[in-house]
């Protein structure tokens, strides 16, 4: 009996640790034609939701992370694809099981994204049962084609989508010193016209300080600029789960280095927020940005000379 029980508890540990949400589910009752498309990418899911209904219909983007420990897969979504009369962006706590016949599901509710669509449905959720359909995914979209190629090339020059129907090109390049690009009037009206507001100060003798910049959370299409004492050193970047790192050199004459994030947008969740990661000396400060169209963040290194011997 307990060698069952071990073969049974072995192959519940290596079904969670292997489990694979891909492909396409569909709502199994009710009179609106939805359904879930997504694909498993760096450890978490990202596709679309679709759903029709009332002569209307939305597409919208989706991401979520599956614990298998509790079979839950949660997901929010990011941003509309398409978008008809009276639909919303939501929240999914969807639970996941198979039933005697081998066949999928994922079930739970659905809650409205925003305050005022809260409020308009009294706080109530949409339960909702989706049934796999297939394990393959063949209509992708252009916000699940870069995250994909974000998870297959981290480091090269990759495709971003900037949340407005456009895909911009970026670089991403690991512990980099950055060059000073040409400033945007846009920027420059940013910087001089927003509240400067104070992330942190930072006190360190180090030359060089590395800054990783990262989502804090689900992706959600922030896209932010970084300033270093006036000059622009990171233009409209896209922050991603993968971090985007920089080097800034500290120039022992000046004793107070300003380094300012500069938001272009707000996502589909406000404000504009990331995770920086300041890495000075033997120092490590993790601190999180958070900028909308009023407000910059700024961070405040204060350069200590070394002593002379």
């Amino acid at each position: 009996m307990k060698i069952i029980w071990l073969l049974l508890l072995l192959f519940f540990i290596n079904n969670t640790q292997t489990q694979n949400l891909s492909g396409v589910w569909v709502q199994e009752y009710g009179a609106e034609n939805a359904r879930l498309v997504i694909v498993k990418t760096d450890g978490h899911y990202v596709g679309y939701t679709y759903d029709e209904g009332g002569g209307s219909f939305c597409q919208a983007n989706f991401t979520g992370s599956f614990d298998s420990s509790k079979q839950k897969l949660k997901g929010i979504n990011n941003s509309f694809i398409k978008k008809g009369f009276l639909h919303g962006l939501s929240r999914y706590n969807l639970n996941y099981y198979v039933n005697d016949n081998g066949r999928e599901y994922l079930k739970g509710t659905i809650h409205p994204k925003s305050v005022g669509a809260t409020i308009l449905s009294f706080g109530m959720p949409k339960f909702i049962r989706y049934s796999k359909l297939s394990d393959k995914v063949e209509d992708t979209t252009a916000f699940m084609q870069g995250h994909l190629t974000l998870a297959e090339n981290p480091t090269n020059e990759i495709q971003l989508l900037t949340y407005g129907s456009t895909v911009s090109t970026i670089q991403q390049l690991p512990d980099t010193t950055p060059v000073a690009l040409t400033i945007p009037a846009e920027i420059t009206q940013a910087k001089n016209n927003r509240i400067a507001d104070t992330l942190s100060s930072i006190r360190t003798a180090a030359k060089t300080i590395t800054i990783k910049l990262m989502d804090n959370g689900i992706v959600d299409g922030d896209t932010i600029s970084i300033m270093h004492n006036g000059k622009l050193v990171v233009n409209r970047l896209g922050v991603q789960l993968q971090p985007y790192t920089f080097t800034v050199q500290i120039d022992e004459d000046q004793p107070i280095h300003e380094i300012t994030m500069i938001a272009h947008n707000l996502g589909s969740i406000p404000p504009n927020s990331a995770l920086v990661i300041i890495e000075a000396g033997d120092k490590t400060y993790r601190l999180t940005s958070s900028t909308d169209l009023q407000r910059n963040s700024v961070l405040l290194v204060l350069h200590d000379k070394q002593p002379q011997p």
